[in-house]
């Protein structure tokens, strides 16, 4: 089964950003149950004729990197529209809470805005951390109680059947 989690509406009271070079901004959001994260897609604008490079990761609840997508570059501006940043192979993760974050390395004059709606405390973060990796730990330079346009796309595991329920379905015992 495919679902998500995360916001997968686009907000509406306003835009997370600025001049956004070497930033991870990071939304706080619970994965209901265990399942394996193919992708992560957000709402965000590149204001400047300048774009950059940007890629998505994922930390847990104590700020420790669970993976990170390919990157991709915009080599200009680009209007607001929702863009999907894949993992190299599915990621595993346990039901809980994690951040999903856009990690941006811009040229120096570009922004970044990503639309957001109020949101819970501490719901929203960033980090200014140079692009040459991405920070594992997380150390977050402020909090923000904004609920970002970005959702995890994932799939639940398929239930494995027992040898000894094969072997009782195939004798009839079940």
């Amino acid at each position: 089964m495919v679902d998500t989690f995360g916001k997968t509406d686009i907000g509406s009271d306003g835009q997370t950003g600025g001049n956004t070079s070497d930033y991870v901004f990071g939304w706080k959001y619970t994965l209901p149950e265990n399942g394996y994260v193919t992708k992560i897609t957000t709402y965000f604008q590149i204001g400047s004729a300048s774009g950059g490079n940007y890629r998505c990761l994922i930390y847990d609840s104590s700020n420790n990197l669970k993976g990170e997508t390919t990157a991709r570059n915009w080599g200009s501006s680009k209007a607001f529209s929702w863009e999907d940043f894949v993992f190299a192979s599915p990621l595993y993760l346990t039901a809980g809470d994690y951040w999903l974050c856009l990690f941006m390395d811009n040229n120096s004059s570009a922004y970044t805005l990503i639309k957001y709606d109020n949101g819970d405390a501490n719901q929203a973060a960033y980090d200014t951390v140079a692009w040459n990796g991405a920070p594992n730990p997380v150390s977050w330079d402020g909090y923000w109680a904004r609920a970002g346009s970005i959702y995890a796309t994932y799939t639940t595991p398929k239930p494995v059947a027992s040898s000894l329920t094969i072997i009782m379905q195939k004798l009839g015992m079940m």
